[in-house]
């Protein structure tokens, strides 16, 4: 097992210690530098329509900003990177990095390799990460593009579109562009990156893929297959193996609410069990090293169908839920099985996937 922390050093707290000494103090703290501060005294507690009197995180006065100009708070925070690497933890996932000035990232990038020079830097950046993906900050990033995409082909014409986000759009696609969407995101990187982003259909800042699925899980079951096959490392969000759906309270929003963030069904039934399911891609992926190296070719077939070829295996999926998929009749040993299929007949049912061994062409 290996331990990845949630770290967040554009903000804080307001009962972090700087800020605490800070508030208490006013103007004679030796933090008052620490953090934006426009005027004194500060107010951490306001009133509806009051102003805090310093700069948050998206204007709550909750989370005081840093002042990364500041030698003390780099030097701070710095050493929390270091601490933590230094007592075993394996990775840092950074929060919001784009608020940080990107200069404070290479810094962070040399305590990291000085600790442990194979720590994973994954960084929260949700749209095109070149700027960030050179070798000066992070190894990847949230791969928020291959989670929606995902979503959005499987969902076939039931895809849930009331979220609002840019980042995060949940549109109908078909095949080719779905492939589209790949293609562009693995071209904008190096093959070493694709490798170590961080592959993922949905979090706690966006609908559930299940809502999005309108709660279909053989959707689902096809989203979770997708990202399992591209390099990088997929990312299973809490709940998700317990069929939770959580998703926005409002039939139009720009943001899950709390939905997406209730509490795991700890003593209640699921509503599903995929513990099993997710077990068995974790263990195709181990077995087959194409698809965690980015060697898959994939075209679209007709309206509902994707293939893959790589090194040694062949892929088939079929989104639609009524309508089969024809397969060559030639198919060697299968792999793996999702839903329904006939090799011998060569077709395969609805919402159903194959991976087989690629015959010898020698």
């Amino acid at each position: 097992m290996k331990l990845v922390l949630d770290g967040v050093f554009n903000h804080c707290g307001r009962g972090f210690w700087a800020f605490h000494h800070l508030a208490e103090n006013g103007e004679a703290s030796p933090y008052r530098d620490w953090f934006h501060v426009n005027r004194w005294p500060v107010n951490p507690y306001p009133s509806d329509g009051k102003d805090c009197g310093y700069d948050c995180w998206w204007a709550v006065p909750d989370l005081p900003k840093f002042n990364h100009a500041n030698e003390g708070v780099r030097s701070h925070l710095l050493q929390v990177g270091r601490h933590w690497l230094e007592r075993g933890i394996d990775g840092w996932r950074l929060d919001v990095p784009a608020e940080v000035p990107a200069d404070f990232w290479v810094d962070f990038r040399q305590v990291v390799r000085e600790v442990n020079p194979d720590a994973w830097i994954v960084g929260e950046v949700w749209g095109d990460a070149r700027p960030w993906l050179s070798g000066e900050h992070f190894d990847g990033v949230m791969n928020y593009r291959l989670g929606w995409s995902s979503i959005s082909w499987s969902a076939g014409d039931r895809l849930r579109q009331g979220y609002r986000n840019k980042e995060y759009p949940l549109i109908p696609l078909s095949g080719e562009e779905l492939l589209e969407i790949w293609a562009t995101t693995a071209d904008w990187y190096r093959p070493e990156v694709n490798r170590a982003q961080m592959n993922l259909l949905d979090s706690h800042d966006v609908p559930r893929a299940l809502h999005s699925l309108h709660g279909d899980v053989p959707a689902l079951k096809l989203a979770l297959l997708l990202i399992f096959l591209q390099p990088g490392a997929p990312c299973i969000y809490y709940g998700t193996e317990a069929g939770l759906a959580g998703g926005p309270q409002t039939e139009h929003s720009s943001g899950p609410e709390p939905g997406c963030r209730e509490a795991f069904p700890w003593e209640a039934d699921w509503p599903h069990d995929l513990r099993n399911f997710i077990a068995s891609l974790s263990k195709l992926r181990r077995n087959v090293p194409a698809f965690r190296h980015g060697d898959l070719h994939w075209t679209s077939l007709g309206a509902d169908g994707l293939h893959a070829v790589g090194a040694g295996v062949r892929v088939w999926i079929n989104r639609s839920r009524d309508k089969s998929l024809s397969l060559p009749g030639d198919l060697s040993e299968l792999i793996f099985q999702l839903g329904n299929a006939d090799l011998e007949r060569g077709s395969m049912g609805g919402q159903s996937a194959v991976v087989v061994k690629a015959l010898d062409e020698t």
